[in-house]
Formats: C-alpha cells, structure tokens, sequence
C-alpha cells in the first residue's frame, strides 16, 4: 500500500483516480488546491505526489517550485494535465517531476507505473509498455 496524495480542481477526475488507486490498496488524500496540499505535503509522508498541471491559483509546477527534497523526500512526482503530451513531458523534466500522465490515457495506465513503484500492483493492473514511456529518465 502506498500513501498518495492528489491535487487535481477536476473534482470528477480526481474521484475516478481515488477510487481506482483505493481499490488496488492505496491510501489517497485528496486536495482541489496547491494551498491545502502544500502543508500537508511538507507534514506527511507520501510515496507518490499526483499534481495537476492547470489549477486556478497555484498551479502543479507553481506548487512543485515550493517544495524542496525535505517536502517530497522519496516520493514520487508525477504532472498530469490534458496538455498535449509533448508539451506535458517537456514540462515534467523541465520542472524536475519523476514522471508525467496525460489525462486522457486511462487510469489503469496510471495505476500500473504506481503499482511498479510501489510493489502493490494487487489489481492485476498491466504493467506499462515501452509505448506508454510516463517514466523521465534522467540524465547525469
């Protein structure tokens, strides 16, 4: 089991990933904003950081810009956004994310590169494919 914590204003969004990750054994805190999420990020600790990239106020690059590697400590970042997927990964390494998701993909994609991270793929989600590259490598 993993803890996550979702920041995503898209309520119906942020409903359908909660349900999927809670039904492969995840603990998922929800935030519609960078605000609330910000102290809760720097006062938990998550395996994995979901942030949307386009939220009115502080958006997800604004809100990852806030946070150091005490916040994050070993979680993972991941920008998701209905952005073209070009653009949306150019962003995530530009911003230092360890990955980014396109909204439009379905869950069980997003579900599978969690569940590699985290040893819990209980669901049988499929694990990712060399096609569905979400993972930056980085580069030294």
């Amino acid at each position: 089991m993993a803890r996550i914590i979702l920041v995503d204003d898209d309520r119906l969004f942020a409903r359908l990933v909660q349900a999927r990750l809670s039904a492969d054994g995840h603990q998922v805190d929800w935030h519609e904003g960078a605000f609330g999420a910000l102290t809760q990020i720097r006062r938990g600790s998550y395996d994995v950081v979901l942030m949307d990239v386009q939220m009115p106020g502080i958006d997800g690059p604004a809100l990852l810009g806030c946070l150091d590697s005490r916040s994050v400590g070993r979680a993972r970042v991941v920008l998701m956004s209905s952005i073209a997927e070009d653009r949306l990964r150019c962003l995530a390494r530009e911003k230092g994310a360890d990955a980014y998701f396109p909204k439009r993909h379905h869950i069980d994609r997003l579900a599978a590169m969690i569940g590699r991270w985290t040893s819990s793929n209980v669901s049988g989600s499929r694990p990712l494919t060399s096609d569905e590259p979400y993972e930056l490598r980085r580069t030294v």
